[in-house]
């Protein structure tokens, strides 16, 4: 009957309708954490007080979520971790999986080590790999040390509006601010 013709479409309606009511108060604050802008505290501190035996703190792990004009998902992720100890060494390579049909785009990332100094993540650092769940981008940061933050973004495309990346709040690293 057109009326179960109709249901799909409604639902991904709602779901794009809800995706805009709950994330659009977020965009604004995107700007807060400009790319490469590490605030002076998070970059010198040698721990911090709210988690001061972690092997690495995500210091950001921001993500936006828009539907373009041509129904296309795009999610946009922006990430820093820090390294605080010799056994946070292991963060310095980033998996980062996502569906076989989707793809990676506008990918970039760097190693910032006190004072200052920036490696920027070149080709020759990146991946593809094949897993069951599809494809994985695996990243290994040049020059990381104890003391260095890792940041990296990228925007995740896909043709499915109805499914969102899968997000976590706190995982194995103590995280300061996601949203």
């Amino acid at each position: 009957t057109p009326r179960e013709k109709r249901r799909p479409l409604l639902k991904r309606l709602l779901t794009l309708a809800s995706l805009i009511l709950l994330l659009a108060p977020l965009t604004a604050r995107a700007e807060e954490w400009r790319w490469g802008e590490i605030v002076r505290e998070e970059l010198f501190s040698p721990y911090f007080a709210e988690t001061p035996d972690a092997d690495a703190v995500v210091l950001l792990d921001h993500g936006i979520a828009r539907v373009d004009d041509k129904m296309h998902l795009k999610f946009h992720r922006h990430v820093r971790t820090k390294i605080m100890t010799d056994k946070g060494m292991d963060r310095a390579v980033v998996r980062i999986p996502y569906p076989a049909e989707d793809e990676i785009k506008n990918f970039r990332a760097h190693t910032i080590v006190p004072p200052g100094n920036e490696l920027k993540v070149e080709k020759q650092h990146i991946r593809e790999e094949t897993d069951p769940a599809g494809k994985v981008m695996v990243v290994t940061f040049p020059g990381a040390q104890m003391g260095a933050v890792l940041e990296w973004e990228y925007e995740l495309r896909s043709d499915r509006i109805d499914v969102l990346p899968e997000w976590s709040f706190q995982g194995r690293d103590p995280v300061r601010v996601s949203f």
